[in-house]
């Protein structure tokens, strides 16, 4: 049985939990990837059923057959990353490895199981796994056991909320980027992600040949985060969100 079929035999279209040995997206490239029902995101995130990303384009279709699997056996959080993480041992450790292109870990032991499994993926071949969450205000950054992690957080005050939970590397949810370049945003340094531009129609990168949100020690260092802009679709369902919610716009990345 060759490795993707492992693969496919661990997560299972039944479990909640998608995990494949190399992705098709064009803005990741030839890497590895996980994919968990919403179930697993916690109830704050403020994307959640308002403009995720996980919830539109093709992704959405990944994301409706994990979420429907969960619900079918009323899968927990902790269940979830239990699964995954088995997941995650079957493949073969020789690309880099993204986590949670859809869901999260909301528990400390589910946080302990993911990132155990992302730091053992490291050991086989040595390529990176990292993974972006929501869930820093329940979870605390050593709950990852050493895993790379970036808190996603949508404004300077969750910055500073995060870093009392440990964490040191952050994705922050950003307006349209203005430039390629280090700009300043919420007074905080934005390295805007490099896969979210396109030169002559074609990304000028992509994770597979990234490694800036996988050098978490080097963006704690040099004390600079990592911006991603929403596409329009999304840009209109937050801004339609937040005028229904009465909040001001930049609450809402």
């Amino acid at each position: 049985m060759d490795a993707n079929a492992n693969i496919a035999a661990a997560d299972g279209v039944n479990l909640g939990v998608a995990v494949h040995e190399v992705t098709t997206n064009a803005k990741m490239g030839a890497i590895s990837v996980t994919h968990v029902a919403q179930a697993s995101c916690p109830t704050t995130c403020p994307l959640l059923r308002a403009g995720c990303y996980a919830e539109l384009g093709n992704q959405r279709f990944v994301t409706d057959r994990v979420n429907v699997a969960a619900d079918e056996i009323h899968a927990a959080p902790y269940e979830l990353a239990l699964r995954e993480s088995l997941a995650i041992r079957e493949l073969t450790g020789k690309r880099k490895l993204r986590v949670h292109v859809v869901g999260d870990c909301t528990t400390a032991g589910g946080a302990r199981l993911v990132g155990q499994a992302m730091v053992d993926h490291e050991r086989k071949h040595g390529q990176p796994a990292w993974v972006y969450t929501h869930a820093w205000p329940e979870v605390e950054a050593d709950d990852w056991v050493g895993a790379r992690v970036l808190a996603s957080v949508h404004s300077k005050t969750e910055l500073y909320s995060a870093l009392s939970m440990g964490y040191r590397a952050f994705a922050l949810a950003t307006p349209r980027h203005l430039t390629r370049k280090v700009y300043s945003f919420d007074r905080l340094d934005v390295i805007p992600c490099p896969a979210q531009f396109k030169t002559r129609g074609s990304r000028s990168t992509t994770c597979e040949h990234c490694r800036i949100c996988q050098n978490v020690d080097r963006l704690a260092t040099v004390r600079r985060v990592v911006g991603f802009e929403p596409d329009q679709h999304t840009n209109r369902l937050i801004k339609r969100h937040g005028q229904h919610a009465g909040a001001r716009w930049t609450d809402l990345f």
